[in-house]
């Protein structure tokens, strides 16, 4: 694949070989990537850091269910030159991430616009709030099994979002009209 050098769409969903060694040899030859699925794959924070090095143009990536990477992963990518132009983050499932990983992400990807968080059961107000503050052009934000635990100041928090049209959640028992 490595050698693909017009790539632009990559599906490695479900793929149990994927590993970081393959994602370092695809992103160092696959330059101008602008959609990759690692859904449900083994990658670590090493695949995070070769996206970092690599993946300038890259606009829509999915790890979800992918639970190998730690926080660090999103800072690497903070660090780094890649992803910059990110418009949409899957990270439905990801329920290793902390508030130092959700900080990362609000620093890493500021012009996203789609961000998904289904099946978070640890979302909380102040990822919430951390991420509200941050992502300004945020336009779609899906938290289906997520938003159990965010009370009222979460959904608050998101009239910040001045560009949202989009809401996904179920289940709050917390949220109410004030």
């Amino acid at each position: 694949i490595s050698s693909c050098k017009n790539l632009q769409d990559l599906n490695l969903s479900e793929c149990s070989a994927v590993n970081d060694e393959a994602i370092k040899i695809i992103t160092a030859g696959c330059h101008i990537l602008l959609y990759l699925n690692l859904a449900h794959t083994e990658v670590t924070d090493q695949s995070f850091r070769s996206l970092a090095r690599h993946c300038h143009f890259l606009q829509f990536l999915s790890v979800a269910y992918s639970r190998q990477f730690s926080d660090r992963a999103f800072l690497h990518i903070t660090n780094g030159r890649g992803c910059r132009k990110l418009a949409h983050l899957d990270v439905s499932g990801c329920t290793q991430l902390t508030s130092i990983g959700f900080d990362a992400i609000a620093e890493a990807f500021r012009d996203l616009e789609n961000l998904v968080m289904d099946d978070m059961s640890n979302l909380s107000d102040k990822h919430m709030n951390n991420l509200c503050k941050r992502l300004n052009n945020l336009k779609q934000i899906s938290m289906w099994s997520s938003a159990r635990q965010l009370s009222g100041f979460a959904f608050k928090q998101m009239s910040l979002l001045t560009q949202l049209t989009i809401i996904k959640f179920d289940a709050n028992k917390m949220i109410t009209d004030d």
